[in-house]
Parts: structure tokens; C-alpha cells; sequence
């Protein structure tokens, strides 16, 4: 597991800045051009913001997005979350979450 500590908003809890976002995908895009695709705020925080990099292959592209902390329809908490979605000719091929912010730290964990 790899930390990252990043800048947060004040709060009654911690939450990720774009810019703490915006490093860690740096980090996960391994050196390639990042282009927002969309970002969405309100007045307090980061709602949503999704980011896109070229991949290693010709046809490879890889797609990352941040989403806010938030709560199932059970109520059950979900943290903040950062999602891959690889697609090869326009195809998702895979996808799974790579990193969780921790708001009680202000630390993002990458998932392995």
C-alpha cells in the first residue's frame, strides 16, 4: 500500500482537493498527458472529475475517475474513490478502483 498525503479542504472531515486528485493520477497515468473530459463542483467540493490518458498501446486508452464520497442505498459509507476503465479500441477491457482517499487522515491509498 502506497500513501499519499495530500491538500484537503477544511472541514468537519477531510476531503480531497483537486490538486491532492490531480497528483495522484499523475502518479497512476505513469508519466502521460492528462485531458479532463469533466468536472463537476459545488460550492465546497469536488463532486466528480473524470480525466483521460493515452495508453502504452496504439489503440489503448485509459480512462480515470474520482467520485465523492457517498453512501449506498443502505446507507453503508463509500470513501472517496478514484476508478480506472482501460478500453482498447474503444472497448472497456478492464476496470477496477485503484486508490481510496481516507478522510479521517487527509491520506490517499492506492488499492492493489
Amino acid at each position: 500500500m502506497i500513501a499519499f498525503m495530500g491538500q484537503f479542504e477544511s472541514g468537519p472531515e477531510k476531503i480531497p482537493s483537486k490538486e491532492s486528485v490531480m497528483e495522484v493520477l499523475k502518479v497512476l497515468a505513469n508519466g502521460r498527458e492528462l485531458m479532463i473530459l469533466r468536472e463537476i463542483n459545488d460550492r465546497s467540493e469536488l463532486q466528480l472529475l473524470e480525466v483521460e490518458a493515452s495508453g502504452g498501446e496504439m489503440d489503448e486508452t485509459i480512462h480515470f475517475e474520482y467520485r465523492k464520497k457517498a453512501k449506498y442505498p443502505n446507507g453503508s459509507p463509500i470513501n472517496p474513490i478514484i476508478h480506472i476503465e482501460i478500453y482498447e479500441n474503444d472497448v472497456c477491457s478492464n476496470g477496477y478502483n485503484v486508490a481510496e482517499f481516507d478522510p479521517n487522515t487527509g491520506e490517499w491509498h492506492m488499492i492493489e
